[in-house]
């Protein structure tokens, strides 16, 4: 990565800011799962003392189950995964 050292007019790198994903066996079944973060509509400018907004499905957190036969099943609003109650907006 590269971005600009400002103080002395270098470019040393880009900074840039992503969704994350984890690799985790949520159920001790034996086979990973697959959890990734996603962000939130935000309003611009945000009004003060509103929240990050997840209420559209787009902006949910995803957890993917591994099934036996190597296929996943999206099983987020089952483990309440969502981020939507909260209104966070998650970043990797």
């Amino acid at each position: 990565m590269r971005h600009w050292a400002v103080s002395f007019g270098l470019f040393v790198g880009v900074v840039a800011a992503a969704a994350g994903v984890a690799l985790l066996d949520y159920d001790n079944d034996g086979r990973l799962d697959i959890f990734f973060t996603n962000g939130a509509r935000i309003d611009d400018p945000m009004p003060d003392g509103k929240l990050p907004d997840k209420s559209d499905p787009r902006f949910w957190n995803r957890l993917y189950h591994q099934n036996t036969e190597g296929t996943f099943t999206d099983v987020t609003e089952k483990t309440g995964l969502t981020g939507m109650a909260q209104h966070y907006y998650t970043m990797g």
